[in-house]
């Protein structure tokens, strides 16, 4: 599986368009990889309540989603390695300040990644550009 956090509403990282005002709704997206085609079979995409993307509100998504004993491949954030390790599983990471694919082990998060923005141009052209405004505190739950 693979697994990564995706902003809605604003800049992630300073890339993209800068939006005045702008608040932001943090997600959390879990994909499951075929081991031999490394097509997407599965998807869980769920936004974060209140925004907090901590070890406490992520371990117990990973390990409701996972089988104990499982792969999880990420980025290099301290809560996905805390979190995999409280979900008992094995843990592959990728520094995307260095590369998208780890040379070592050869692993990689496209899947999850490409998925963000399939969401992203989905909602888009379905809703047009959702106001996150910080004024208003709702979450969007699906």
């Amino acid at each position: 599986a693979q697994a990564d956090e995706v902003a809605f509403g604003t800049r992630k990282y300073h890339r993209g368009s800068r939006r005045q005002k702008a608040g932001i709704q943090w997600a959390q997206t879990i994909v499951e990889v075929d081991p031999v085609s490394g097509k997407t079979t599965a998807i869980d995409f769920q936004f974060l309540p209140y925004n907090k993307r901590r070890v406490s509100e992520i371990a117990p998504k990973i390990a409701q989603r996972m089988e104990e004993g499982g792969e999880l491949t990420t980025d290099c954030w301290k809560a996905y390695i805390k979190s995999a390790k409280a979900a008992k599983v094995s843990h592959f990471t990728v520094n995307h300040s260095k590369e998208f694919k780890n040379p070592e082990t050869g692993v990689h998060t496209n899947n999850v990644e490409g998925m963000h923005g399939v969401i992203k141009r989905d909602g888009y052209s379905q809703f047009g550009r959702l106001s996150m405004q910080r004024e208003r505190h709702t979450i969007l739950t699906y």
